[in-house]
């Protein structure tokens, strides 16, 4: 029983926690609601950390994971996934394109 009173006890303490967290966190986003700028300042206050992981090209795809730590709640997750842009992937398939023959010039001229 009294096991269960303390499991109990602590449980509502990180309720307690996350939920001051929580108030903290809406009342920061309270103070900007209606900015026509995102400043330097505004996003220190906001984001505690961010965290570029290593890229992974084993899709075939240059794909990169991006974790947001935001002040007050932790990590932050899109609620979407954003679709490539066509006419972006066309283009960074014509500069990849234009590398590759540059490398290709470079070595023919290295040759010869």
């Amino acid at each position: 029983m009294e096991k269960q009173t303390a499991e109990l006890k602590a449980g509502l303490e990180q309720f307690d926690s996350a939920s001051l967290r929580a108030d903290k966190f809406l009342e920061l986003a309270r103070r900007y609601t209606d900015f026509t700028e995102l400043t330097a300042p505004i996003l220190h206050e906001f984001v505690e950390k961010i965290i570029v992981h290593e890229a992974d090209r084993s899709s075939g795809k240059r794909e990169q994971q991006v974790d947001i730590y935001l002040n007050f709640i932790g990590q932050f997750s899109a609620p979407i996934e954003v679709e490539p842009d066509a006419e972006a992937e066309e283009k960074r398939a014509m500069w990849r394109e234009y590398k590759r023959n540059q490398r290709e010039k470079k070595k023919q001229e290295q040759s010869a």
